[in-house]
């Protein structure tokens, strides 16, 4: 059966898009959903007319979404269910025909979603396939027609968007006519949006520079030692892919030619606090957490190369202290300005250990 069918692709397609991570945008990637809201539907036709009434409406969507510059094309499948029990659509002569009057629905569809992303909102519209298969007293119709519809979504977290939808299929089997109207409120998952975060242990808010000890006098001389304090600036794009906090394997080699830098001093004893810093582009909690969740990458790296746990820090400036001011205002283009931004997306790394002098001999 077509719907079946729907039901089928549905399920391998909402497992297939799981195991994917989001890519360079806010809408970009895999999702699951839920929605709920309410239905109006009229039937015209042979056996059975109906005039309008409300009742409730549920379903389910999985999709994948491809952001491309400043557009979105999507692709999903949905199953949709009509209540049948709370409407009562008036056929007019139910008396004479002894017509049940309450009828509802079952459906897929299959859609293309077209739409343009602006920060964290995305209006959008769908236009696909639909099938529908009527309950109660339209049991009887079951056929496939054009679903369409429009909505607008919200990014609430890295991973969560809330929509408003308004979908509409119009099926047609031999003289019976069923037009579905549909409004609902959905709810969606976006996989990979964040990353969950290994724990790095707190420690005091800055790194204190380290208090060289006095030198021991002894029988023979020991190197003597002084405090150094260093601070490094490592561009995003050369450490993550746009919008990711997963090291790239050219930011690992980054990474490796600063600690090389820093490997003469005693690492062992060394403080480092790891800062993540994005572009303007999105939410405050959005970027905050972004850079958050890169900081510890980095400082998580480092751990894996002998920096004590209890040295490290990773902290998160998110869109604060931009180095490119103003200089990318009159920038529309989104691609150009995600380049232009550029400088601002960084890493600071503050190390301060102890270095040994070289005394003359």
């Amino acid at each position: 059966m077509k719907i079946k069918r729907i039901c089928i692709a549905l399920a391998v397609m909402s497992g297939v898009t799981s195991v994917h991570a989001l890519a360079n945008g806010e809408f970009d990637g895999p999702f699951v959903g839920g929605k709920i809201g309410g239905n109006r539907s009229s039937a015209d036709g042979k056996p059975y007319s109906g005039s309008v009434d409300s009742t409730l409406a549920a379903g389910l969507e999985a999709g994948y979404n491809w952001q491309l510059d400043s557009a979105l094309i999507g692709l999903s499948a949905t199953y949709d269910f009509v209540d049948s029990h709370n409407a009562d659509h008036d056929n007019g002569s139910r008396r004479r025909n002894n017509y049940n009057s309450k009828y509802g629905s079952n459906g897929g569809s299959l859609d293309l979603k077209l739409g343009v992303p602006i920060e964290n909102w995305l209006p959008y519209v769908k236009v696909g396939y639909g099938y529908v298969s009527g309950t109660d007293a339209l049991d009887h119709l079951g056929a496939g027609a054009f679903h369409g519809g429009a909505g607008v979504e919200y990014k609430l977290a890295p991973n969560w968007g809330l929509a408003g939808e308004w979908t509409t299929t119009r099926p047609t089997d031999h003289d019976q006519k069923l037009r579905n109207n549909t409004l609902t409120l959905n709810l969606n998952y976006y996989f990979g949006g964040a990353a969950p975060a290994p724990v790095v242990a707190p420690v005091a808010p800055r790194p204190e520079p380290v208090v060289a000890p006095k030198p021991v006098v002894q029988e023979a001389p020991v190197p003597a030692t002084e405090v150094v304090s260093k601070r490094f600036s490592l561009k995003s794009d050369v450490l993550f892919e746009y919008n990711k906090a997963v090291l790239k394997p050219a930011g690992k080699d980054a990474l490796n030619a600063m600690f090389s830098q820093v490997a003469q001093m005693d690492v062992k004893q060394a403080q480092m606090a790891v800062t993540g810093y994005t572009d303007r582009l999105g939410s405050d909690k959005y970027n905050l957490d972004l850079g958050k969740r890169r900081a510890v990458a980095v400082a998580n790296y480092l751990i894996g190369k002998g920096v004590p746990q209890g040295g490290m820090q990773a902290l998160s400036q998110g869109k604060a202290n931009p180095v490119t001011g103003n200089s990318c205002d009159k920038i529309k283009n989104r691609k150009k300005l995600i380049e232009c931004l550029a400088p601002d997306r960084r890493v600071e790394i503050d190390v301060s250990g102890l270095h040994e002098v070289q005394q003359a001999r």
